[in-house]
């Protein structure tokens, strides 16, 4: 199942979305995927950081990555952790000079460095559950200022003509768990490949009184769509 499988390293650019969100001092929750997101919140100040995947294997491989980074220096990183045969990733393995580019805490010593301090004692926590059915999963905290969901929304099976309303539908159930003026990485677009549907989905949401906020990475042509939680 592609659900088993790991990405090593991020596809997305997170350095050039995660920089124009606010994480420092918050709470964050985001997917499994490469633990990158994890990894590049905590770099940027977070003071939380909930690690939520279907995929089990996930906890696994980033208490892995993690002892890899603790343990290795930034030029040894990126071949030990391609290394590790006991994952099944993915083909999308990204250049070490574009990932570079994509996540900070690879881009310089001095980051590399310090995100190795703050995973000393840092707070992550991690849970399991379909980000599509969270209510049903074993997450047990309720209050998160930032949530991180890569590109899991592409995936949604739902028919073309129900997706806006099933996405929506998503984006109301995670704001169960969101603070007042929390943030949701809802989509994460890369270059100019945008769903079928994508203009009934801001339709939907623009019908509902939600605001959808662009947000262009700074080192490529990909870019994330932002919403908020309705607590006032």
């Amino acid at each position: 199942m592609s659900f088993q499988k790991v990405y090593p390293f991020t596809t997305e650019d997170i350095s050039g979305y995660l920089t124009q969100i606010d994480v420092e001092n918050k709470k964050v929750l985001t997917v499994g995927s490469s633990g990158d997101q994890a990894l590049n919140s905590l770099l940027l100040g977070a003071k939380e950081v909930t690690i939520f995947d279907i995929n089990k294997t996930k906890e696994k491989f980033f208490k892995q990555k993690k002892d890899i980074i603790l343990n290795s220096s930034r030029e040894q990183l990126y071949q030990r952790i391609l290394n590790l045969k006991e994952f099944d990733y993915f083909e999308d393995i990204f250049l070490l000079s574009e990932l570079e580019k994509m996540n900070l805490y690879m881009n310089s010593d001095e980051n590399y460095k310090k995100l190795q301090q703050k995973l000393i004692n840092s707070k992550i926590s991690f849970a399991t559950g379909d980000i599509f059915d969270i209510k049903n999963s074993d997450l047990k905290e309720y209050n998160f200022d930032v949530m991180i969901l890569s590109n899991v929304m592409q995936y949604l099976q739902t028919q073309d003509d129900k997706v806006s309303e099933e996405v929506y539908n998503i984006y109301l159930s995670l704001t169960n768990y969101l603070n007042k003026n929390g943030v949701i990485q809802l989509y994460y677009l890369y270059g100019s490949i945008y769903p079928k549907s994508f203009s009934k989905i801001i339709n939907h949401f623009l019908e509902n009184d939600v605001l959808l906020e662009k947000i262009n990475c700074n080192n490529s042509k990909d870019s994330v769509i932002l919403t908020r939680s309705r607590k006032y």
